[in-house]
């Protein structure tokens, strides 16, 4: 198994940005708006990977309620 060498934050950052190339590059359509889609499930990966990391430094943080 190979080691990561970025963290999982660096490598959901660099999804996203990609993600976005892509959806630029690409007239309007389905295609545009499954990179969007895939965009804005990696910011809230990245959203939950932050809370994770706040919530192990300081046992007060709480999880957010889900809003769905």
């Amino acid at each position: 198994m190979r080691k990561q060498t970025l963290t999982l934050s660096d490598r959901l950052f660099q999804f996203m940005k990609r993600g976005l190339e892509q959806a630029h590059a690409t007239s309007p359509g389905k295609d545009r708006e499954h990179a969007l889609q895939k965009v804005r499930q990696a910011e809230v990966a990245l959203q939950v990977d932050e809370w994770l990391k706040l919530s192990a430094a300081d046992p007060k943080v709480k999880m957010p309620s889900p809003i769905f």
